[in-house]
């Protein structure tokens, strides 16, 4: 979900095939130019390569599933009480309940003053604040929407109040901030994750919040795509297995005690997404189309949605992107029919922020296509946009272009939500009714939880340790001893900013966070001082820093913080370190390297590496003795510290190939070149000498486009022998 408390200015300058739309005057019916050309652009990319059958069909092919074990089971008495709710309250109170709205930015006490009823739905992306950011300040928020929500008939119904908690309560800047889903792939250890499940939900819950948009379920399939970090890995067995650990850890688990620990006041509301296949666009190009038919769809994308089916999950947002010409915002047959009709998902279908608004014919103020396609939650978070959209719809169902049942569906759906999180007064569920915020705060803050607490920061600190992969280690460099003198050198060195990336704090991350922004996180330098080694840091290997004597020397580089569309590789852009993310960032990075290379030709070099996909990096790997491979993260850089000085070993293994051909971007090859495929990794003590590897034109004007007079041709090298077998398939840790 893009976040909406950007300037206009900063979201122009992101997107060029926009996933936000910049609102215009409050006019129910007009439509600005700019508008029209966006959708244009968004809708007809493909126009003659639309599957009209797979798009308009009615009943879903035979290859879906009909027999999941929907979770949790519906209760008749719940039910019941539901539909007297809904058959008695008003249209537009029906349809209020499918309205999310920016909190706290919107008077959400002063709307349901005037009109009577309540919005459904709150939603803060990454930069909200309340007040100065202090989490008992957005309790007391969250008590005053609990309070005031208005009562339909007899019975009061509270707002569901929405965060991108993606990972960790990363909205928070003293909040635990865990590794980024791709360096929990690496991990692959379930228990892990489900720890990591639990503690967002609890540093969550400590805010106020209800509801988690996480876990992101996606295959991506191709590295230049702006999201790759967003997924576990290109392994599906992977992804499935993480997934429901997640979805377990932050809502509880259904199927254990009665499903008494469901939802409970320790627990949120999770959200798997983006359904469906954002991550096989063509070309990997953020919101773009993806063409498969319906079997592949199936096997590569949606097994992870089963199981979250079938774990109970409560809500499956809905993806920016096309599959076959149909944008999925509008796609009836795989929301209805598919998703809903087929495989039986009760829970909440909510919408991607304003995503309706590029469904061919709609603008934000107005799309019954969308409404019908299935969706049940709007985002719908500036200014007056949820107003009109919400008078347009009522409009919409008076003239029978929308079916009223299509209404009653959506505040069932959500009203049930509510229901099995206690928040339904007339209705009991094995978790009780739900306490205040404040009162949950209360009871977790008593248990010891706190935002950032020690015992939360030691579980982010093991997943760093373990998602660690090592790529490169000639004789035998690493682990490095306690006894050493160290040299820390490079601008990531000593930056949790750059550890975390994007979708911390803000939306896209920025490296003007300082460390102090963080609290009690710990930078890599930071973690390797814990330890009491000597050691120097230079971030640019000033002579004045660096006129020591030392046993080893480790540069920290990185790839810029980024988000979805704004880390896109352009199409025919290699995939070479050196030049994407921010271009003079990565080539001061490469220098520093390259620098302490010449300036200790005769001590260990290891090189850590921060990024959010594999890039092609052999230059940076030949003149590194060791290389590794930290992703993202996170808050605790203590982590990394602890496997380079051989406290943990090495146990990260690739959850996506790792190119050493600079325009190969696939993410799983199936072993077809390269030399580093999903599983691959080396362990301590692998005796191992890796040769050279070929280096390819890195500067800004090398391109993959091919069969152009004007560029260079590149041609794909056969697979390079680098030695040894690498390691065996991934496996779970």
């Amino acid at each position: 979900m893009p976040c909406p408390f950007l300037s206009v200015a900063a979201l122009l300058a992101i997107f060029q095939v926009a996933s936000c739309q910049i609102r215009g005057p409050a006019d129910v019916t007009a439509e600005e130019p700019a508008a029209a050309h966006k959708r244009e652009l968004q809708s007809n990319s493909y126009p003659n390569f639309i599957d009209e059958p797979f798009a308009t069909a009615h009943e879903a092919h035979a290859a879906w599933p009909r027999d999941l074990k929907v979770m949790p089971l519906k209760d008749e008495a719940m039910e019941a009480e539901i539909a007297r709710i809904v058959g008695n309250m008003t249209l537009e109170a029906k349809i209020a309940q499918m309205v999310m709205v920016a909190a706290p930015d919107q008077d959400v006490e002063g709307i349901t003053a005037e009109r009577g009823y309540s919005l459904g739905n709150l939603l803060s992306g990454p930069g909200a604040h309340v007040g100065t950011h202090q989490p008992e300040e957005w309790t007391a928020q969250a008590n005053v929407y609990f309070e005031s929500a208005a009562e339909q008939g007899d019975v009061r119904i509270p707002y569901l109040w929405g965060m991108d908690a993606i990972h960790g309560h990363n909205n928070q800047p003293t909040g635990t901030v865990f590794p980024h889903n791709i360096g929990l792939g690496a991990a692959n250890d379930t228990d892990l994750m489900k720890r990591i499940g639990e503690i967002t939900a609890i540093e969550v819950a400590l805010t106020g919040v209800d509801w988690a948009f996480a876990p992101c379920v996606a295959n991506p399939q191709n590295l230049r795509w702006g999201r790759v970090y967003e997924g576990y890995s290109a392994d599906m067995g992977t992804i499935r297995r993480l997934s429901v650990a997640m979805i377990k850890g932050l809502q509880g688990d259904v199927s254990e005690d009665g499903g008494k620990s469901y939802l409970d006041a320790r627990h949120v509301m999770a959200s798997a997404k983006h359904w469906i296949a954002e991550g096989a666009t063509e070309e990997g190009i953020d919101a773009a189309d993806t063409f498969l038919d319906e079997e592949d769809l199936i096997n590569e994308h949606a097994l992870p949605y089963f199981d979250a089916i079938e774990a109970g999950v409560g809500s499956i947002m809905i993806s920016f992107s096309r599959v076959n010409g149909t944008k999925m915002h509008g796609h009836q047959y795989l929301i209805q029919s598919v998703l809903k009709d087929t495989l039986g998902f009760d829970g909440i279908v909510v919408s991607d922020f304003n995503g309706h608004q590029f469904v061919l014919g709609c603008d934000v103020f107005s799309c019954p296509q969308s409404v019908n396609a299935g969706i049940d939650v709007y985002m719908l978070a500036w200014g007056e946009d949820w107003s009109i959209w919400l008078q347009n719809t009522a409009s919409q169902v008076r003239d029978g272009t929308i079916p009223e049942s299509r209404i009653d569906d959506a505040a069932t759906r959500v009203i049930r939500l509510k229901a099995r999180m206690g928040m339904i007064p007339t209705i009991k569920t094995p978790n009780g009714p739900r306490p205040t915020p404040s009162e949950r705060a209360a009871v977790l803050t008593e248990e010891g939880h706190s935002l950032g607490a020690p015992e939360h920061r030691a579980v982010a600190r093991e997943a760093v340790q373990k998602s660690l992969v090592m790529l490169k280690n000639n004789d035998n460099v690493l682990p490095l001893s306690t006894d050493m003198r160290i040299l820390v050198a490079g601008r990531a060195g000593d930056n949790i900013a750059l550890q975390c990336g994007g979708w911390t704090v803000d939306w896209q991350g920025s490296v003007e966070n300082t460390n102090e922004v963080f609290g009690d996180a710990t930078s890599i330098l930071g973690g390797i001082k814990e330890k009491n080694i000597t050691v120097d840091f230079s971030y640019n290997l000033d002579p004045a820093d660096t006129n020591g004597t030392y046993d080893a020397v480790i540069v920290v580089v990185a790839e810029n913080p980024y988000a979805e569309v704004a880390g896109d590789i352009r199409i025919n852009q290699t995939i070479s370190f050196v030049h994407i993310g921010g271009e003079s960032d990565n080539w001061f990075d490469l220098e520093v390297l390259s620098q302490a290379r010449a300036k200790f030709p005769d001590i260990p070099l290891i090189t850590v590496m921060l990024t959010g996909r594999p890039l092609y990096s052999n230059q940076i790997i030949n003149l590194s003795d060791g290389f590794v491979v930290a992703w993202l993260p996170g808050s605790e850089g203590g982590g990394v510290a602890d496997v380079l000085f051989g406290e943990k070993n090495m146990t990260g293994r690739l959850p996506f190939d790792w190119p050493t051909d600079p325009c190969d971007a696939s993410t799983n090859s199936g072993h077809y070149g390269g030399i580093w495929h999903i599983g691959g990794g080396l362990p301590y003590g692998y005796n191992r000498t890796m040769k050279e590897l070929p280096e390819h034109p890195v500067d800004k004007y090398f391109t993959c486009m091919k069969f152009k007079s004007d560029l260079i041709h590149y041609t794909t090298p056969a697979p390079v022998d680098v030695g040894e077998e690498e390691n065996p398939e991934l496996q779970e840790a």
